[in-house]
């Protein structure tokens, strides 16, 4: 069931004729049990009351109910029978068997005569002997039961049918303001991400409200963020491409051999930067994008940087830079996705190659569960580490021309898998990237 309407009036009504069932269950076995009684005591004062008339002349009147109070079904209710000491037949009712209906001591019995059930009371009349029996047919006792009851609950169920239509109405109306938020949000175009009004509605779904907005303010801040990186991509990649052009018409005019092998290596570096600029933009989609990172299982540290180096080799050579991995990372084992692990690596080392000093070193090393990725160059001032994290930020004054996302293509990723990265400086001098990682063993 889809209907929050329908969901809550079912479960009010069902929870409402629960607890009324269970009352008139109660009502209807107290009431029977108080007529029952009431139904008792009658017949014992009838017979009480014959018997004070104290002669065996006397024929017995037919007993009545209180006379404008009652049915004509009920008025001949009551039969009555007096039974001398010696076992006759002295006065009956003219609604009595002849046949004798109690029993030979004072009480009640029950009797079935010619078919008809009796519920009978017996008086012993002390000094006389005279036996007076007063009874009640069985069937009118359960009629009159029958119609007492359901003039109870008649009007019960009435009510709880009127309180059903009640309840659907308040129910209806105490959904409007979710029917009205829900008309705010199906008139917004895609582009409207303004925020809700929440004062008009109820506490209960004003945290709903609340919810949403604070989801419009994210994906406000998302889709600024898609509209900078695009506009920022278009414009990067538009210099490479301009780039390329021009080479490629200077090599297609000219005459002269050195300059067409020059232009003919100009494009040949467009084309390595602008094919580095489109892996780490498509690198940066994925992470961004991607679902969160994995189950961890062991991964080898030394194993995957081994893997990013020789990837990384020709830059390596171009640049003149060794990367060493130091011994400390040998058998170390962490709980972290090997995709996360290797982009992480791979553009870290990147960075200190584009970055560093040429000739230089670059080094990967494990100091306690801390990964570590150490250059020779000259660090970073205050300025440079506020805006280190932005995209296409690249370093001001640096020989190198990378496109600026390589952090942000870290930070991405490690924030799947739960880490930070951060920056310290190294002694006597240089910089090193620092993540905490979490050994397999403690995952």
């Amino acid at each position: 069931m889809t209907s929050l309407r329908m969901r809550l009036f079912l479960l009010i009504v069902a929870a409402t004729a629960l607890v009324w069932s269970a009352a008139a269950v109660w009502t209807t076995i107290s009431t029977r049990n108080e007529i029952e009684h009431v139904l008792d005591n009658r017949l014992r004062e009838a017979a009480h009351m014959v018997a004070s008339l104290g002669s065996s002349e006397i024929r017995a009147p037919r007993p009545k109910l209180l006379p404008g109070s009652v049915s004509e079904s009920y008025q001949r209710q009551l039969a009555c029978q007096i039974w001398s000491l010696n076992g006759q037949l002295v006065s009956r009712s003219a609604d009595a068997p002849a046949a004798t209906m109690g029993t030979n001591r004072t009480g009640f019995s029950e009797r079935q005569i010619n078919g008809t059930g009796w519920r009978v009371y017996t008086y012993i009349v002390p000094d006389t002997g005279l036996k007076v029996m007063v009874g009640d047919a069985v069937a009118m006792r359960e009629r009159l039961i029958t119609d007492m009851l359901a003039g109870l609950i008649a009007p019960a169920l009435v009510g709880l049918a009127a309180l059903a239509v009640l309840l659907w109405l308040g129910i209806e109306r105490g959904l409007a303001p979710l029917r009205r938020v829900a008309h705010q949000l199906e008139r917004r175009s895609a582009e409207d991400l303004s925020q809700l009004d929440s004062d008009p509605v109820p506490d209960e779904l004003r945290v709903v409200t609340q919810a949403i907005n604070g989801l419009f303010t994210r994906l406000e801040a998302v889709r600024e963020s898609e509209r900078h990186f695009l506009a920022s991509a278009a414009h990067e990649l538009q210099t490479p491409l301009a780039g390329l052009k021009t080479q490629a018409e200077i090599a297609r005019r000219s005459d002269d051999t050195e300059m067409r092998a020059r232009a003919l290596s100009q494009m040949q570096r467009a084309i390595d930067r602008t094919t580095r600029l489109v892996r780490q933009l498509l690198d940066l989609a994925r992470q961004e994008s991607g679902p969160d990172a994995a189950a961890a299982s062991p991964l080898s540290v030394q194993a995957v940087a081994a893997s990013v180096a020789e990837e990384l080799h020709p830059l390596l050579v171009r640049h003149t830079v060794t990367l060493s991995l130091d011994p400390s990372i040998a058998e170390r084992t962490v709980a972290i996705e090997e995709a996360v692990l290797r982009v992480t690596l791979r553009n870290l080392i990147e960075n200190a190659v584009l970055y560093g000093p040429s000739p230089g070193r670059v080094t990967v090393r494990m100091d306690g569960d801390t990964l570590r990725i150490e250059d020779e160059g000259d660090g970073m001032t205050p300025d440079q580490l506020a805006t280190l994290r932005q995209r296409f930020v690249r370093g001001s004054g640096q020989r190198a021309t990378g496109s600026g996302l390589g952090l942000s293509i870290v930070d991405a990723a490690l924030h799947r898998a739960g880490l930070y990265l951060n920056f310290e400086a190294t002694e006597p001098h240089g910089w090193a990237a620092v993540i905490r990682l979490t050994p397999f063993d403690r995952a």
